[in-house]
């Protein structure tokens, strides 16, 4: 799996909107057997890349309250949610993800030093145009 960062910045709204468990549920429960095989594979594909993605976002510290996210017999996903919130460094991370100059930024900087987007390049952007 490649880091998304549209991914991450999706999650993060969702942490922030409180809408967290309707959206994992529904990734989780897309249909897979009554559909066209095309479209199953991408309802898997985007599964794992949804929670793949949550995993990476535990892992950084940005959110709180997602107790346990563990791949099930079967490729569904099994989570348990305990007051799901962004950290702080989570508000911070998706304040800079939503700031065009932010990431246009960061964006340049990558490319330029032909590096990838890490959270420490996307603070360090952040501190730059202040």
């Amino acid at each position: 799996m490649k880091r998304s960062w549209k991914t991450m910045k999706l999650l993060m709204e969702r942490f922030e909107d409180e809408s967290l468990p309707e959206y994992l549920n529904e990734v989780n429960d897309a249909p897979e057997y009554e559909i066209d095989p095309q479209d199953r594979e991408e309802a898997i594909r985007r599964r794992d890349l949804v929670f793949g993605h949550l995993l990476l976002l535990q892992d950084s510290n940005l959110v709180a309250g997602v107790v346990t996210v563990k791949r099930l017999h079967g490729g569904k996903w099994g989570f348990n949610l305990n007051a799901p919130r962004l950290t702080m460094s989570g508000h911070d991370a998706l304040g800079a993800l939503r700031s065009d100059p932010v990431w246009r930024l960061v964006s340049k900087k990558a490319a330029e030093a032909s590096v990838p987007i890490t959270l420490e390049l996307i603070k360090a952007g952040l501190k730059a145009l202040i």
